[in-house]
């Protein structure tokens, strides 16, 4: 197990006395145990010397809520056995449940949402895992120990473009081998990009069950005040070990029983005995619009790891406070970490700038709701107030609420922003809070569900809110609420001509997510993704042909290939890859649409929505359209933009006569065109994306839906396979993988097209071990 203490005391002497050079570089070892929520490198020690390196060292291991776990003081190891404790209904204070347990040297007994006592996965003892906080252009080197005991995992690094760095992406069968139980595995990285992302699990279902934290990547002080001088939005506070809010809908049962539950025939009954005749099987909840929203029923919401159930009272809770100071301007950072649901964010009293979305800054945007999806992020700049009448008692409530009409109340979660003029409050005050703001509206939906939040007492006719990031066109009139989609934002710096992709192309890559065929499955395309027998990324060119002719989809381009089957026989049910070439402009089109069926045979195309997430690229975001709804908001057909190719599910759509984006356009896409690394698919629509293909790699797409993803929603986009770069020697080998930042040097200095073939593998076998002594040599 890693003594996390040892890297602790290490660190802190570090920053007082001499930094620690390897192969030539300032290295900075975090600390980063069970006591830190967030773990910072900063840009340089005390004595002025400059930070290259910055290393991370996490420890993944089982852990149960309500539990208290012994810390070796010595070594900073946390134990296996543990002890319950409990929340006081009446004083809000951990008690232990077994009358004179004590507990001195302990982690924290995490509550979660104050309800469910159930195992989680805990990075270095804590759920979520810790905010990883560095600056841009350091090296950024993680090393993940896989404590599980029984399960796999691989950590990927959302949002981050891994410019030859391909096989550090972090995806299992596809950049890299699971790192077994009781292995470790390190990520070596260069932080490039900046802004606001996050890293989880993309093993099975681990993320929904706590593998996820954020990962905040600081921009270089001169584009900082750049941005400050541009935007003239003024000086603001920027502190994401304070103010970053990683949102997720928190699960009953572990989150690999309810994905086999959904494939299954079963379906979902909101029971944990065996259904009997009386038990009604659950029904997806939908949004406004009749989209489905919930295919499982929504148990509870967590900020930051801290939530409550509806059946606990608010003294058995613990929320999430986020503390300001009167009259100033503060960045918040928000990040969609959540497995389904997507949550509609306010903070009562306040208003949002929005300032970044997916790590890009846009020119700031005022409004009072974000809408927030799987994977994506947002940061806004939140004004505090300044006169003593609207500060009051300086206790604002933070709601998450879900996107649910179809039932009497929608769910949410919920946090507290706090201005430091009163003392932070404790549970037994959290009550009154919510209730200061909360009241149920007069008017309701189109499903005559209320609103029950601060909505019905901001949005009114008089005053009109506005909401970013709308997964319809529109909300209905009796909401009071104006829709603001992502592409209507703009990029605050806009791009160098050179950067700009051409906005005519010869082949768009149009990929549709469905329900599709008879057995419902989730695919794109009518391919239902299944993971390679090896990760992609690592093998030679003999490997990967081999893997191609037998596991990749055939016939991608016959239109009748998969048309009126089962998508889960062999032909369809394959390892689905786009090969896109080197150097062009990719013109990409993400839709969620079916044949012209009658509307009942053609619910599963249209009435589902998906947060779609590429890897290894931003893309602009140019165009975003929706289905066609009737005169109650309700959707009733997906777009006709498209030919689907087949006649029962979408095989191979391509544009309709005259619909393609690029008709009547010339030269380069805008300038000022956002860039998101994951955007919200409407059901019954589309979104146009564009990007340039100059980053080999295999890079995984995929619904960030964590159930529609594992069930088959992905695809990989092979880009520029002549131009790839070869991963680090061992790892081909699954079990422990370990690299020298000389090999990493080396790596990002490799030509490009470096994927070496067996042949020239086994005549470098004879240097494999003089290779050997000079690492060791070097550190």
């Amino acid at each position: 197990m890693v003594a996390l203490q040892q890297v602790a005391v290490i660190a802190t002497v570090l920053m007082v006395f001499v930094p620690l050079q390897v192969c030539g570089q300032v290295i900075y070892k975090v600390p980063c145990d069970h006591t830190t929520p967030s773990c910072e490198c900063p840009l340089q020690f005390e004595n002025g010397t400059g930070i290259e390196v910055c290393e991370f060292e996490l420890e993944l291991s089982l852990r149960h809520t309500f539990t208290r776990y012994t810390v070796n003081t010595t070594t900073n190891t946390i134990a296996e056995g543990g002890q319950l404790w409990i929340i006081d209904p009446d004083t809000g204070e951990f008690v232990p449940h077994a009358d004179g347990n004590t507990c001195e040297n302990c982690t924290e007994p995490f509550a979660v949402d104050g309800y469910t006592y159930k195992t989680f996965i805990a990075t270095n003892g804590r759920i979520p895992s810790p905010t990883l906080i560095v600056n841009y252009d350091q090296i950024v080197s993680v090393n993940v120990y896989n404590d599980l005991h029984d399960d796999v995992v691989s950590i990927h690094w959302h949002g981050l473009d891994q410019r030859k760095t391909n096989f550090m992406d972090g995806v299992e069968h596809i950049t890299q081998c699971g790192a077994t139980p009781q292995t470790s595995f390190r990520y070596i990285f260069e932080a490039k990009n900046t802004g606001t992302f996050w890293y989880h699990s993309h093993t099975g279902a681990q993320r929904t069950d706590g593998l996820f934290g954020s990962l905040i990547i600081k921009e270089s002080p001169a584009l900082i005040a750049r941005a400050k001088n541009q935007t003239g939005v003024g000086d603001f506070e920027d502190q994401p070990e304070s103010h970053t809010l990683s949102l997720m809908d928190w699960q009953l049962k572990p989150s690999i029983e309810l994905f086999s539950e959904l494939v299954s025939g079963i379906r979902f009954y909101d029971t944990n005995q065996v259904p009997t005749r009386s038990d009604i099987r659950y029904v997806s909840t939908t949004s406004q619009d009749g989209g489905s929203v919930g295919p499982v029923s929504f148990w509870s919401g967590i900020i930051n790891g801290n939530g409550r159930h509806e059946s606990v009272n608010y003294t058995q809770s613990r929320l999430s406070i986020f503390t300001v100071l009167p009259d100033k301007q503060y960045r918040f950072r928000l990040v969609g970490a959540q497995g389904l649901f997507a949550y509609r964010v306010s903070i009562a009293g306040h208003k949002l700038k929005v300032f970044a979305m997916d790590g890009t800054l846009v020119k700031p945007r005022e409004v009072d709701f974000i809408i927030i999806h799987a994977g994506e992020r947002y940061d806004f700049l939140l004004n505090t107030n300044k006169t003593e009448d609207e500060i009051g008692n300086g206790l604002f409530p933070i709601w998450g609420r879900t996107l649910e009409t179809s039932i009497p109340d929608a769910h949410i979660v919920e946090a507290i922003l706090h201005y430091d003029t009163t003392p932070e409050p404790d549970s037994t005050e959290y009550e009154d809070i919510f209730n200061a703001y909360s009241t149920t509206s007069e008017s309701c939906t189109i499903d005559n569900s209320c609103e029950t939040d601060y909505v019905a007492t901001t949005c009114t006719p008089d005053y009109t809110c506005s909401a970013l990031n709308c997964p319809f066109k529109n909300y209905p009139s009796t909401f009071n609420i104006d829709c603001i989609h992502v592409n209507q934002l703009e990029l605050l710096f806009p791009l160098e001509e050179s950067e700009l992709p051409d906005v005519e192309v010869d082949d768009p890559v149009i990929l549709n997510f469905a329900f599709g065929g008879s057995g419902a499955a989730a695919s794109i395309n009518a391919r239902t993704f299944v993971s390679p027998s090896s990760p992609l990324a690592v093998l030679n060119n003999s490997g990967l042909a081999d893997i191609e002719g037998k596991e990749f989809c055939a016939n991608l381009n016959v239109s009748s290939e998969c048309d009126n089957t089962n998508p889960v026989r062999p032909g369809c049910m394959c390892t689905h890859v786009q090969n896109i070439p080197y150097n062009r402009s990719i013109q990409m089109v993400f839709s969620a649409i079916g044949p012209d069926l009658d509307p009942g045979e053609a619910a599963n195309f249209f009435r589902a929505s998906h947060p779609i997430h590429l890897h290894g690229h931003q893309f602009h975001v140019v165009d975003i359209q929706f289905g066609e709804y009737d005169d109650n908001g309700l959707l009733i057909k997906g777009n006709d933009a498209f030919d689907c190719g087949g006649t029962t599910v979408c095989t191979n759509p391509s544009w309709a006569e005259g619909r393609d984006y690029s008709i009547g356009k010339s030269g380069k896409i805008s300038a000022t065109a956002p860039r998101k690394d994951t955007v919200f698919l409407s059901g019954g629509g589309y979104v146009v994306v564009y990007f340039k293909s100059d980053n080999p790699g295999f890079w995984f797409l995929h619904c960030h839906i964590e159930v529609h993803q594992l069930e088959g929603m992905a695809i990989i986009i092979n880009e520029a396979e002549d131009q790839q770069f070869a991963a680090p020697s061992g790892m081909d080998v699954c079990g422990n993988f370990s690299w020298s930042l000389e090999e990493f040097y080396e790596a990002l200095d490799a030509t490009p097209g470096s994927r070496l073939t067996e042949e020239e593998e086994e005549e470098d076998d004879d240097d494999d071990d003089d290779d050997d002594i000079d690492r060791l040599a070097l550190g």
